[in-house]
């Protein structure tokens, strides 16, 4: 019995051991997985500015002066290719161009173009989608799936603007990065914890047996003289 006693205790500590472990981690696990996330895409926000100022420094003097050839010049696209960007959307008006000895004076006209990247991860269809959402919301940037859709008007006399999608499957990885954390920061702990917990159970139902032996022998003396009595 007192056996029995004992391995029901031990296995009552080590599952309240486990349920507060658990509750413990995942506690721990969704407030880190959201303080990474968060982190994450502030950081691929501030890259994507970053990328994109020479992209529109180049927009505007191209929009303003309805110079559409400068945006498919190959030192634009070298832009284009070290800026990472999947996708880019500018649209503007062009200012008044004035009449020269040369040609008549050209009224300010509509100038759009789109750039996307050789690589096979957007496909003109999902990059439409993506724009028309942007445009449509007040937000500067949005992270739809594994992309981040980046906005930004153009500093120019008629008005414009420019989309640029970049990548953001790197949100993928926060999940398992933080699964390996969790386990670099508890795997130990839960040794240790797992080592106190029999330590500190067997001097406590070491007690316990000491204890159960005295009351079984002094119900044995009991009933003897009872016996005896009765006798």
């Amino acid at each position: 019995k007192v056996n029995t006693m004992k391995l029901s205790v031990s296995f009552k500590f080590m599952i309240v051991f486990a349920l507060f472990f658990m509750v413990f981690a995942l506690a721990v696990g969704i407030n880190l997985y959201s303080n990474m996330y968060k982190d994450k895409i502030q950081e691929g926000i501030e890259k994507s500015e970053i990328a994109l100022t020479p992209i529109s420094s180049v927009a505007e003097v191209a929009v303003s002066g309805a110079n559409i050839m400068k945006l498919r010049s190959s030192d634009v696209k070298a832009i284009f290719k070290a800026s990472k960007v999947l996708y880019v959307y500018i649209d503007g008006k062009s200012n008044k161009i004035p009449k020269t000895i040369f040609a008549p004076e050209q009224p300010p006209k509509r100038i759009s173009f789109e750039y996307k990247s050789e690589k096979q991860m957007l496909t003109k269809q999902q990059a439409d989608k993506l724009v028309s959402k942007i445009n449509s919301s007040s937000k500067q940037s949005l992270l739809v799936k594994n992309f981040l859709v980046v906005k930004r008007k153009l500093n120019i006399k008629n008005g414009g603007k420019i989309v640029a999608i970049f990548d953001a499957s790197y949100i993928n990885s926060i999940f398992s990065n933080v699964i390996s954390l969790l386990l670099k920061i508890f795997l130990p702990a839960i040794i240790v914890g797992i080592i106190i917990m029999v330590l500190v159970t067997k001097y406590l139902l070491k007690d316990l047996g000491v204890v159960s032996k005295i009351l079984s022998t002094d119900m044995r003396n009991l009933t003897k003289q009872m016996n005896v009595k009765s006798n």
